[in-house]
């Protein structure tokens, strides 16, 4: 992991448990939203943040948080930046056949990758994100998948976009 990316993935850890608000000025209102995590990360990491690279940062806006890299290199400390994300989770007793399943949405939500990928998924951390607002960890299902494990077998349909972005050093640091 770079030096970048630890500073990022450090401050991410040491938020968990709190919710993370990004500074106010003038009119602006910090909501703690899940792109305030993302912002304060970087920023705390002396990375540029999406204010630093986009010319405009609207509530649902495409953001951009660095280098655009590819999934399957994406590790801890950078971002993902979901975009109408649903994972279908169907997990199968094989000895049984009993079967349980389970949804999860994103619409628009940011998060920083806590470690690498297993089985097509990374475990990551973010805030306000189904009903809770503190910087809590989540296991995001990145790609579609099927495998067994330990007699079970997981099965998982994931659609929507999901982009991944290696933090950038802030010119002048």
């Amino acid at each position: 992991m770079s030096q970048l990316n630890n500073r990022v993935y450090q401050y991410a850890k040491l938020q968990l448990g709190k919710r993370v608000y990004t500074p106010t000025t003038g009119n602006q209102k910090s909501l703690g939203e899940c792109w305030d995590f993302a912002e304060m990360a970087l920023s705390k990491a002396g990375a540029m943040t999406s204010n630093d690279i986009m010319v405009s940062v609207t509530s649902h806006g495409e953001y951009k948080w660095g280098n655009p890299i590819s999934l399957q290199n994406a590790k801890a400390g950078d971002i993902l930046q979901f975009k109408r994300y649903a994972c279908e989770e169907k997990i199968t007793n094989k000895k049984s056949g009993e079967w349980k399943t389970n949804t999860t949405n994103a619409r628009h939500h940011t998060a920083i990758i806590m470690h690498g990928q297993e089985n097509g998924a990374a475990r990551c951390f973010h805030q306000n994100f189904k009903q809770k607002k503190t910087v809590h960890r989540t296991t995001f299902q990145l790609h579609s998948a099927k495998y067994e494990k330990n007699g079970l077998e997981y099965e998982y349909k994931v659609t929507g976009t999901i982009s991944a972005y290696r933090p950038m050093t802030r010119r002048g640091r």
